[in-house]
């Protein structure tokens, strides 16, 4: 059996933007969900949803909203750990079932509702490879990345 051992952690969640914040606001019993307009999500009203309260630095062309947390949350990870990942001696491995569910969404709406033009990038931003592509990119990790 191989080991795994957790080296640095980092996170951007409804209840906390980096482990120590989260950890208490989830002791405290804080929820990170909100009740939201119906012009956020027009066929469902009113929805509750649980979103991180986070801006990101820089923008990342075509990347959805997803890449920005899953960014930084690794940017506090390495940061945590102490470690410089760029080179081929460090690989991005994430589990995730899609891509940027924003992206999808508009996609949605530009193909079957026809509100807008499709965007030439769609398909990048709901491949679930784009947020371990995305760290690699970011952090200059040129070893294996998986998603």
């Amino acid at each position: 059996m191989k080991r795994v051992v957790v080296t640095g952690m980092g996170c951007v969640t409804p209840v906390g933007n980096d482990p120590e914040t989260m950890f208490k606001n989830l002791c405290d019993g804080k929820s990170g969900l909100k009740l939201i307009d119906d012009t956020y999500v027009p066929y469902i009203k009113p929805a509750v949803v649980g979103e991180p309260d986070y801006t990101p630095p820089t923008k990342i062309t075509g990347a959805d909203t997803i890449v920005y947390y899953v960014v930084e949350a690794a940017r506090q990870a390495i940061a945590d750990a102490k470690l410089d990942p760029r080179g081929d001696d460090t690989g991005v491995y994430i589990g995730n079932g899609a891509g940027g569910v924003d992206t999808i969404e508009a996609g949605y709406r530009a193909v079957i509702l026809k509100e807008k033009k499709l965007n030439p990038l769609t398909i990048l931003g709901m491949m679930s490879s784009s947020t371990a592509s995305a760290i690699s990119i970011e952090m200059g990790i040129t070893g294996p990345v998986f998603a």
